[in-house]
């Protein structure tokens, strides 16, 4: 549903601007722009089941600042990077000997070229080409005792659709949501000695890859 929503949402915005056919968007040649986005998420969760309870904690937050250089009117180059940080905890009964915790680190670097197609005065549809390198870190702890992590590294390179919409003459808001392309992932696991390699070919339209940020132009 929420995909269907996000689709209708993407055409009827395309359809609305589209007819203001003598006054369309276009980012001039020399343009700079800054942006990214932040998030911060925070969940406490308790279960009563019948030999006790489990209650678990989750924080996390992600950066990801960027900034792009129009080298032509409507075409943007520009660099991205990355990091977040996630932490859960289990706890069954309050048990030292029950509790488990999970920690993933993760670092992006992302060049990119992004082609805009203005339909309105202040709205553009863009196709944005992306390499995409990501470091993974996952440390975690059982019992209080057991440690092991994973490591990994993923490589994408693809093509993301969005829409970019002026708020005035020099911020603006973007949204992206799916993606077109190839991704190859190697995980390794210490002190088990396991290894795991990934290769995939994706298209999707989803809202789980549905992202938001404010730009800054001048």
């Amino acid at each position: 549903m929420k995909k269907s929503l996000f689709i209708t949402l993407f055409f009827a915005v395309t359809i609305l601007f589209a007819q203001e056919k003598d006054k369309t968007l276009t980012i001039k040649q020399g343009t700079w722009n800054f942006g990214g986005g932040i998030s911060l998420s925070v969940n406490n969760n308790e279960s009563i089941r019948e030999n006790g309870n489990l209650t678990g904690e989750n924080l996390g937050f992600t950066i990801t600042p960027k900034f792009g250089y129009a080298i032509n009117n409507n075409l943007v180059i520009g660099l991205g990077t990355g990091y977040s940080y996630n932490k859960s905890s289990s706890d069954f009964n309050n048990d030292d000997a029950a509790e488990n915790e999970q920690k993933i680190y993760s670092f992006s670097l992302i060049p990119y070229i992004k082609k805009h197609f203005g339909i309105g005065e202040k709205v553009s549809i863009n196709l944005q080409g992306n390499f995409e390198y990501t470091r993974n870190w996952n440390d975690v702890f059982e019992n209080n005792s057991s440690e092991y992590n994973y490591k990994s590294n993923n490589y994408f390179i693809g093509i993301r659709p969005g829409i970019t919409y002026f708020i005035n003459k020099n911020f603006a808001l973007e949204a992206q949501a799916g993606s077109l392309g190839y991704s190859h992932t190697k995980s390794e696991q210490n002190n088990r000695s396991n290894s795991t390699k990934s290769n995939s070919f994706r298209f999707n339209l989803n809202t789980s890859s549905l992202s938001f940020g404010l730009s800054y132009y001048l």
